[in-house]
């Protein structure tokens, strides 16, 4: 377990090598998706499974966050888009488990206090970000757009 979450935790920190940032997002997402698939067919060798459309509609849904997440990453740094994504991540299953599977949390003042608790925990790490805004030719050019 500690291992699996070392590298859920940590995977996207690679995203920001600038060998790896210079990739588009669908050229990067065939990659992961190919070392994704040669580690899942170690563990399918090994448990039981069945083939289900859900898993390919999961699958579609999967791909296109990862892509959407290298954009992020990208873009706003590691520690702001996982956090944004994280928190948006729990608060739709928040929502979906409350409004679409009726599970009703043991106290709603406890629930939505965490939600405001998660959103304000959000946003401070959306403002606490450093000044940098990625490789030296992003800022750079920032930089000159601010001067005008």
């Amino acid at each position: 377990v500690a291992g699996a979450v070392w590298a859920f935790g940590s995977y996207g920190i690679l995203i920001k090598l600038p060998e790896v940032s210079a990739a588009d997002p669908p050229i990067f997402q065939l990659y992961f998706s190919a070392g994704v698939a040669l580690c899942s067919i170690l563990v399918l060798a090994l448990t039981p499974f069945s083939f289900s459309f859900w898993g390919f509609a999961g699958a579609a849904l999967w791909i296109s966050s990862m892509m959407c997440g290298k954009i992020g990453i990208d873009g706003i740094g590691y520690g702001v888009a996982v956090a944004t994504w994280g928190s948006t991540t729990m608060i739709v299953s928040f929502l979906w488990g409350t409004l679409v599977f009726a599970e009703r949390p043991s106290s709603i003042t406890g629930a939505v206090a965490a939600l405001c608790t998660l959103a304000a925990g959000v946003a401070g790490v959306a403002t606490a970000q450093s000044g940098s805004l990625g490789p030296p030719e992003a800022e750079a050019a920032a930089e000159a757009f601010l001067n005008q």
